[in-house]
């Protein structure tokens, strides 16, 4: 049941990875609305696990994993660590040791890829040992516990720095991926109470505040739980396929197109992530077309 409701959300799902793309890209911007871009990263993690639980592809072989995952992270690695070189920067930040410089990468929003495959691997293990019902379960509980906990991880995550930080925030991002993978595994009125208490206890760290937490995970759940788990969102017949499958592309170049606007000065204020997003598109369409085959092993 839950792969035909996988498929007949299609069209939401692609909606949602662009959505997810626009706002890292804001948020890296810098301009107001930070927090709110931030859920952009929360939907984009949350996908990739709701993804990964819902597809019927055989995706739990480790080679296949990294050949998808870390191969374009090396290929962006060198990318990002030649640029750092040519502008006489370190490689890699070396503040919090070599491991931790590796894993952050030359560019920042390169820690995403060996965090996402470590996390898929491991739960694709755990798929192969529990039950869908008993994983949701689980995921919920010890989401509602971290965001419970988050006053006290949240401090020390930001203090220890660079890659953790990111790791550590994005761990209830895993969580609520899989449980939205699995929430019509469980019982109905169980499943409910739990989308219920984790969007509460989102909204009471909003409430405190708590920067980078309440309104980022408030905004993330809330919007893929609606698109993923009820009714269509996105109008039957319009076909974004086109723009959703450059995403990743997109995520990955989008700090060299930053590079650019700054130094140029293209674009300022709020016009600065929608020139970004478009430039990033533009070029990721042009690297498909010029370089077809070289393309495949970068996003």
């Amino acid at each position: 049941m839950h792969i035909a409701k996988y498929n007949e959300k299609r069209q939401d799902i692609e909606l949602l990875r662009i959505i997810s793309a626009f706002g890292i890209i804001w948020f890296h911007s810098s301009t107001v609305g930070r927090d709110i871009a931030y859920s952009g990263l929360i939907i984009f993690v949350i996908l990739s696990f709701y993804l990964s639980g819902q597809s019927n592809k055989d995706s739990r072989n480790v080679m296949n994993r990294a050949k998808r995952l870390l191969i374009p992270w090396l290929v962006w690695f060198v990318f990002y660590g030649v640029i750092n070189l040519a502008r006489h920067k370190p490689l890699i930040p070396l503040d919090n040791g070599i491991i931790s410089g590796v894993l952050a990468g030359p560019s920042i929003h390169l820690w995403y890829m060996p965090f996402i495959f470590i996390t898929l691997s491991v739960f694709d293990w755990l798929k192969n040992r529990l039950t869908p019902c008993l994983i949701g379960y689980v995921c919920a509980a010890s989401a509602i516990l971290i965001f419970i906990m988050a006053p006290a991880w949240r401090p020390w995550s930001l203090q220890i720095g660079t890659p953790i930080a990111q790791y550590a925030h994005a761990v209830n991002g895993v969580l609520v991926g899989n449980f939205l993978a699995y929430y019509y595994a469980m019982l109905k009125p169980v499943r409910f109470a739990l989308l219920l208490f984790i969007l509460a206890m989102a909204a009471y760290l909003s409430i405190l505040p708590m920067p980078g937490i309440g309104v980022p995970y408030l905004l993330g759940i809330g919007i893929s739980a609606a698109v993923l788990l009820f009714n269509r969102f996105h109008p039957a017949g319009i076909n974004i396929n086109w723009l959703s499958e450059c995403t990743l592309g997109i995520y990955l170049i989008h700090p060299f197109c930053y590079m650019i606007i700054f130094h140029t000065k293209l674009a300022s204020g709020l016009n600065i992530p929608l020139v970004v997003f478009l430039m990033s598109f533009l070029l990721i369409i042009l690297l498909k077309r010029i370089l077809p085959n070289a393309s495949k092993y970068a996003m």
